[in-house]
């Protein structure tokens, strides 16, 4: 659904995915409620709704938390937190709020890297969420290696939207003028056309152009 929308579609998208999760609720359908969230902090994120993304991210923690891995279809479920916190903390308005965003990010990060421990499809996707932790935290040449190990395993696991998102990430990130920026803008652009992803095409397109008047999203 996310994969499809473009800039102009998120508030009907954040409408239906609410509606499911109250279809949800009603039937006792915990885990699946978890997948959703993680869905709507995304759509929030890129709606740059920073307090709705949090808010979606605290109800999924909180179901995460109560769970344990047994499919490697929770993934989006263990990695909504770990979006949420990431995506408001990069926006954070003051130091403390950062602090503790900081600190529930590393906690969704750690979760998310043991749930990729068992189930190594998750992998690529924790890669790319704790290279933005490090970059975050000011270790810049140490998320550079984390995004760079994630685009070679996504790559041999065949996860072609990973790979374009974790080098969709290292455009975000690096400054112009860095020599492999047209490498990662040319990558990121053969492997989004064979896909259905107009949100990103689009951000993409920004990128070609110039700096994207867009929010900064996990």
């Amino acid at each position: 659904m996310l994969r499809l929308a473009g800039a102009d579609r998120l508030q009907d998208v954040v409408a239906r995915l609410q509606q499911n999760l109250a279809a949800m609720d009603r039937a006792g359908f915990e885990l699946e409620q978890a997948h959703v969230y993680s869905l709507l902090v995304q759509a929030h994120l890129r709606r740059g709704d920073w307090a709705a993304a949090r808010q979606a991210g605290d109800a999924g923690a909180h179901i995460i938390e109560r769970s344990s891995p047994t499919f490697y279809s929770q993934l989006e479920g263990y990695a909504g937190p770990a979006h949420a916190y990431l995506g408001c903390w990069q926006m954070a308005s003051d130091a403390s709020e950062a602090k503790a965003l900081s600190r529930q990010a590393l906690a969704a990060c750690r979760k998310l890297r043991k749930f990729a421990g068992i189930f190594p499809v998750a992998r690529p996707r924790s890669m790319r969420l704790e290279g933005l932790y490090k970059w975050l935290s000011g270790n810049r040449r140490g998320a550079i290696r984390t995004w760079e190990a994630g685009i070679e395993l996504a790559r041999r696991l065949g996860m072609r939207y990973e790979e374009a998102l974790t080098h969709l990430e290292l455009l975000r990130r690096l400054e112009p003028g860095v020599a492999s920026r047209p490498v990662h803008l040319a990558q990121a652009g053969s492997l989004l056309r064979q896909l259905p992803a107009a949100y990103e095409l689009a951000e993409l397109k920004h990128w070609s152009d110039g700096e994207p008047d867009l929010p900064l999203t996990t």
